[in-house]
This record gives structure tokens, sequence and C-alpha cells, in this order.
């Protein structure tokens, strides 16, 4: 059998896996929220392996009929999103950590650790992912 859908194959595998997590902590617990999220999951992972054999991704699709312009504006966009983004959680980083020094309420200084943790890492994925293209392409 071939994948068709790559993205419905990862989503199904992952789910699979925290179906079988959750009957663990099912078996565990016998807690009846358990058993009903991994009978949930599991029908839900084999809906996407189902897809993934079935029928073809809308990111394949997208493969097959983008041009080089389609392919170079969406870098673009791309590029500008993850910068705009970067801006704002650094923004906010520093804005919840400012209201943190002046009322002292520790739920500031939990959101901006969070978002400090999202800035990083996105710095480290973009990182990682510059790297492998570089030395795949």
């Amino acid at each position: 059998m071939k994948i068709k859908n790559r993205r419905g194959f990862a989503a199904g595998i992952i789910t699979f896996l925290l179906g079988m997590a959750s009957i663990i902590f099912y078996v565990i617990s016998k807690e009846q929220r358990f058993f009903i999220s991994s009978i949930l999951l599991i029908v839900f992972s084999l809906t996407n392996l189902n897809n993934a054999f079935t029928k073809k991704g809308i990111l394949e699709e997208l493969e097959d009929t983008a041009d080089e312009r389609d392919l170079y504006l969406t870098m673009r966009t791309s590029h500008v999103l993850l910068k705009i983004t970067n801006y704002v959680l650094c923004t906010f980083t520093f804005l919840f950590l400012i209201a943190y020094s002046a009322w002292k309420a520790s739920s500031f200084l939990i959101i901006s650790m969070t978002l400090c943790a999202v800035t990083v890492f996105i710095f480290i994925a973009f990182l990682c992912i510059n790297i492998y293209f570089e030395k795949n392409e």
C-alpha cells in the first residue's frame, strides 16, 4: 500500500499512540474518562489512516499544481508571518514581565515564561529546519 496523504498518516500514528497511552492510563486508574478518550482517539486514528491510504492530501495536490510564482509567494508570506509572530511574542513577553514587576502577580510571570519558551522553541526549530534544508537542498 502506498501512502497518499503523509499528513493524515502522521496524524493517524500520533493519535493511535495517544489512544494506547490513554488505554494504559485507564488500566492503571480505572477512570471512565480515559476509556472514552481512548475509544475516540482510536476511531480518529483509524479514520486518519484510512484517509492516508485512500485519499490524496491537500498538500500533495498543491505540490502537483503549484508553479514557481505560487511557491515564491507562499515563501514570502510564511517569512513575513514568522517575523510578525516573533515580534508579537517578544512584545507580550516583555509586557507581562513589566506587569509582573508592577503588580507582583505570579500569573504574569507564568504567562511571560510560557511566551518566552514558545519564542525559544520557534528559534530552535527555525535553526534546525534551516540547517536541514542547507544540507539536503
